[in-house]
């Protein structure tokens, strides 16, 4: 298979890529490790002694505490936002909007990387800005979780 046939077969409504258990899957470990991710890299900005988060996140230690403490907890918002909603079926329409939200942080943070020349750091960005792709499209159109309440009176709102 060329690349033209995954793109067909991933943004064609009748391909069988999306209905499959491993789409599924994959779906739900990119979810967990972007969510992950960014749980345990913003808790670490958000509530460590500013000199700790100084000594391991190399580009802290010329920046304003509040845009330390602010990027950690939009940090843990999003990777609490890619999970929580899908998982416990409570208004899973979210987390595409906080995969968006991911993914406007990491194109932000890619910008700011570049402005001060640490291409090194833009890999990390770019690779978590993939994944919150991944999600926001797989759980807007290609594999979207039902909410709680469709499910128990067994709605279908796919037909």
């Amino acid at each position: 298979m060329n690349i033209y046939t995954w793109i067909y077969i991933l943004l064609h409504p009748d391909g069988h890529l999306r209905s499959s258990k491993a789409f599924a899957i994959s779906l739900w470990v990119f979810q967990v490790v972007l969510g992950i991710f960014l749980c345990m890299i913003g808790t670490l900005k958000f509530s460590a002694p500013l000199h700790v988060v100084r000594g391991i996140v190399p580009w802290t230690p010329t920046m304003p505490p509040w845009l330390i403490r602010s990027t950690g907890a939009m940090d843990v918002l999003g990777g609490v936002g890619v999970i929580l909603p899908s998982a416990t079926r409570i208004l899973p329409v979210l987390t595409p909007w906080a995969a968006l939200g991911v993914m406007t942080l990491q194109f932000s943070a890619i910008v700011f990387h570049i402005a001060r020349g640490e291409m090194w750091v833009i890999l990390l960005n770019g690779a978590l800005f993939v994944l919150a792709v991944l999600v926001l499209w797989g759980r807007s159109l290609g594999a979207p979780v039902l909410a709680r309440e469709i499910v128990r009176k067994g709605k279908n709102p796919r037909g």
